[in-house]
């Protein structure tokens, strides 16, 4: 019903089959005009519930992760690269942890941000 699977006449079809369902168990145009009603608002509100729910469950996610594996984490926050903000306050957020960032080393350093040692909380 949000439109997203189904082109407009595919949802057209659904929408006069279920009328002429209706009509067959014996409802009145009233009763079938207000159960379709019903059933788009209540299409519109559960898919929009089922969005913020999921958006919940990943942060909540990250946050669980942020906190029980610091190091990992953020390590593979700055390999990513693509993150909303740059990877100077992804840093910044490293050293608010409590974490320490080394300097590049000619002979240690290697191609990608690498979390050494155990910086990790329990929860």
């Amino acid at each position: 019903m949000s439109g997203k699977m189904r082109s407009h006449y595919a949802m057209q079809r659904i929408v006069d089959k279920f009328f002429v369902s209706c009509k067959e168990k014996g409802l009145t145009d009233y009763q079938s005009k207000e159960l379709w009603r019903q059933i788009e608002s209540f299409a519109g509100y559960s898919s929009a519930k089922h969005t913020v729910h999921r958006l919940h469950c990943f942060l909540t996610r990250l946050r669980f992760l942020k906190l029980t594996t610091r190091l990992s984490f953020m390590a593979s926050v700055l390999n990513n690269g693509g993150g909303f903000y740059s990877p100077a306050v992804y840093i910044e957020e490293s050293k608010r942890l409590g974490l320490k960032i080394e300097l590049p080393s000619i002979n240690e350093s290697e191609k990608e941000y690498v979390g050494k040692g155990k910086a990790s909380v329990s929860v």
